[in-house]
């Protein structure tokens, strides 16, 4: 069975704490998940591996008019290196083309080379700083951007 992408719910609450536990040295509370969960604009989705009934990736975006601004993606360190961000991102793309959005944009630190690698691969190009963005270290965000239209 392929691997696929496909909205999260509360259901899936707790393997996504997990991921974000697993993936970030100051990880989301629970409230910020189950709020995003309830706004129209937000987009929680999973990578769930063929046969899987827990998702192995989440990706968490809002649709703002013609832009979609990623928040937050996360895979477990145990699926790490087997497309599944990529997968995630492909199909955030895919989704974007369908429904005509203009921009994507996310911040990322800026010593992530995993990640802006990644990034890089999908056309997002650097397009500002924000100092100091991150709490646990202040380490400066990069603003990335890719372009659709």
């Amino acid at each position: 069975m392929p691997p696929s992408v496909r909205p999260l719910d509360a259901s899936h609450l707790a393997a996504i704490l997990e991921i974000e536990r697993l993936s970030y040295a100051t990880p989301w509370p629970t409230s910020v998940f189950t709020e995003e969960m309830q706004h129209e604009w937000s987009r929680l989705w999973g990578w769930f591996p063929g046969g899987f009934a827990a998702p192995a990736g989440f990706l968490l975006f809002w649709e703002v008019y013609d832009e979609v601004h990623v928040l937050n993606l996360a895979v477990h360190p145990s699926m790490r290196r087997r497309g599944v961000a990529r997968g995630l991102l492909a199909s955030l793309f895919h989704h974007c083309r369908e429904r005509s959005f203009k921009l994507v944009t996310l911040e990322v630190r800026s010593s992530n080379q995993a990640a802006l690698g990644l990034y890089g691969s999908f056309d997002f190009r650097p397009a500002g700083v924000r100092k100091g963005y991150y709490s646990d270290n202040l380490e400066d965000a990069l603003i990335m951007v890719s372009q659709l239209a």
